[in-house]
């Protein structure tokens, strides 16, 4: 190895240890927020791993008793089925309400919480936002090596359609 790829590797090296650093300094409830934009930024690509990796595998959502591979398939059903046909690309995108928001109880033992939070789902409709669905979703996440929903508890489903 020359001296140039000495370099690049403690590089390499230095950037991946401020990394670990800033995310062993970040707080549980900077790294639940992490992970829910993770998700909701997998669902605006179109990619449904960033979706999956924040469920446990034990995943159930309460009421209707979906499994995390249940909710895979949904996805890879959404997906498959919301592409834009010319530019292949995924038309829907989720966003937390900026009014409603996020809420994060911790517990005491900082390895679980409680989480409430407010989702717009969008679709460009001729250059417009138009809000297609909204969700309010309350559920439990716990740091299984790194933050995870482990179930919902409740979901509570709005259909709107009207023009941002």
């Amino acid at each position: 190895m020359g001296r140039r790829g000495f370099v690049v590797l403690l590089t390499a090296v230095a950037l991946a240890g401020v990394w670990y650093w800033h995310g062993s300094r970040a707080t549980p409830e900077e790294r639940i927020r992490a992970v829910i934009d993770a998700q909701l930024d997998g669902l605006h690509r179109g990619q449904a791993r960033p979706i999956l990796d924040g469920l446990a595998d034990g995943f159930v959502e309460r009421s209707s008793r979906a499994t995390r591979d249940e909710v895979r398939r949904a996805l890879f059903f959404l997906f498959e089925q919301s592409c834009d046909p010319q530019t292949g690309e995924f038309e829907h995108f989720g966003r937390i309400d900026p009014e409603d928001g996020l809420e994060i109880e911790l517990a005491e033992d900082g390895e679980s919480a409680r989480v409430r939070l407010h989702v717009l789902f969008h679709r460009r409709d001729r250059g417009a936002l138009l809000v297609t669905w909204a969700a309010v979703i309350e559920g439990e996440m716990r740091d299984l090596d790194g933050w995870q929903w482990t179930s919902t508890t409740r979901v509570i489903h709005a259909l709107r359609r009207w023009r941002l």
